[in-house]
């Protein structure tokens, strides 16, 4: 198995502008006492804020793939595992034929790491999107290529206005001290 690079970030506040969101919720289709049941066993005990709803975060899921190829060439190939639930539809470029979604996609990152001129970039992420729904609101990005993940770096280490958020190194990763697991990155 191709061993990964992996570079962590944290999404925090950045509260310089407001920034006026639209109100929107996502109910759970709940319909029997079961339902509820299943539902009532299931909280988290995440005490990470919601910065993020789940409309929003399909967007900046969008930005954070055009920031990307922006930094590295539109060519790079892109896996994301994008976490459910979301009941809306997918911004375009996340149904690119450069893009895959799913879960597991480290053999996918490997054969194609492989076999491409420039290894792709696989996005797993853990943002909380309401208060049901556990995360902690951090980022990882994996290459087979460390210098990809540097290359990016400076893309990712910004403000995002659009969602009065920005995202920073997680603690422990310092800049050149990326992780080189031997399993999965997802």
């Amino acid at each position: 198995m191709t061993p990964f690079a992996i570079h962590r970030y944290r999404i925090e506040r950045a509260p310089r502008t407001p920034v006026l969101v639209r109100a929107s919720s996502y109910g759970i289709p709940a319909a029997t006492t079961d339902d509820y049941a299943r539902l009532a066993a299931y909280q988290p005990d995440s005490t990470a804020p919601v910065l993020l709803d789940h409309a929003q975060y399909a967007r900046f899921m969008s930005e954070l793939v055009d920031a990307l190829w922006q930094a590295l060439g539109a060519e790079t190939r892109v896996f994301v595992r994008f976490r459910m639930p979301y009941n809306g539809a997918l911004p375009a470029n996340l149904l690119d034929p450069r893009v895959l979604i799913g879960s597991g996609l480290d053999t996918q990152m490997a054969f194609w790491s492989r076999v491409e001129a420039q290894p792709g970039i696989g996005i797993v992420d853990r943002i909380r999107r309401d208060l049901d729904y556990p995360g902690d609101n951090t980022l990882a990005f994996a290459s087979a290529s460390e210098d990809r993940l540097d290359a990016l770096e400076a893309a990712l280490l910004r403000d995002w206005p659009r969602y009065a958020i920005r995202l920073a190194r997680a603690d422990g990763a310092a800049a050149g001290h990326a992780a080189r697991p031997d399993t999965r990155f997802a």
